[in-house]
């Protein structure tokens, strides 16, 4: 069985929402369970890298975007 997907959608998709989902995976992980969390933007931002401040709050908890790029939310993702 696939898992499950877990999208947390944002503004642009640099910001507070890859760092919840970088939260929420940790939270999942910890806890034994199972699933694929996302994120995405309604603003538009592809390809964008998290904001520095974002960067350096994850860092600050023990965890990275640096790899993170923005991406809008599509149809397949809503699917």
């Amino acid at each position: 069985m696939d898992e499950p997907l877990i999208l947390i959608v944002g503004a642009a998709d640099t910001g507070r929402a890859p760092m919840a989902a970088a939260l929420l995976r940790r939270l999942l992980r910890r806890a034994g369970l199972r699933a694929r969390v996302e994120s995405a933007g309604v603003v538009g931002h592809d390809s964008a890298p998290a904001e520095p401040e974002a960067r350096d709050a994850m860092l600050a908890m023990g965890l990275s975007l640096a790899e993170h790029a923005a991406r809008s939310l599509d149809d397949a993702l809503a699917a």
